[in-house]
């Protein structure tokens, strides 16, 4: 049971409830709240981003949230090719976020769509501009 806002977002977005994300951004959640909860930790953004949640993204997107905020060093849109969220990561990319971004490991998105086999992933980061040449990393050596 959530005992705030911000715990209600977080709960929504872990829990895809869409109505649930509306009561507490209407209720005075921060959009890019970082919490962890039910073993998950990040912003509902990531959250959402990691689990598919295309309404819930589009919602937090819509509300402002941060497409760059991190958890760890992963922004949403790692978590998003991870998994193969094609529709995640449009509307990320739709909504700021580097395609090329890098995280800690200095691994992309399109380095975790090609590495999980997410063929629709890596062809939309692709016609985003993704480089699937980069200078360093894990691809070119």
């Amino acid at each position: 049971m959530a005992v705030n806002a911000n715990e209600a977002l977080m709960h929504a977005a872990v829990h895809d409830s869409l109505e649930g994300a509306e009561a507490a951004l209407k209720a005075g959640a921060d959009v890019d709240f970082k919490h962890a909860i039910e073993d998950i930790s990040g912003t509902a953004l990531y959250i959402a981003s990691m689990a598919g949640h295309v309404n819930i993204v589009r919602l937090l997107l819509r509300k402002g949230a941060s497409v760059a905020e991190r958890t760890g060093s992963f922004a949403p849109l790692h978590a998003a090719a991870m998994k193969g969220w094609t529709e995640v990561v449009v509307l990320l990319v739709q909504h700021g976020a580097t395609v090329d971004v890098r995280d800690g490991f200095q691994c992309t998105p399109l380095m975790y769509a090609c590495g999980y086999k997410h063929v629709d992933t890596v062809r939309r980061l692709i016609e985003f501009g993704a480089r699937p040449d980069p200078l360093d990393g894990f691809i070119a050596n």
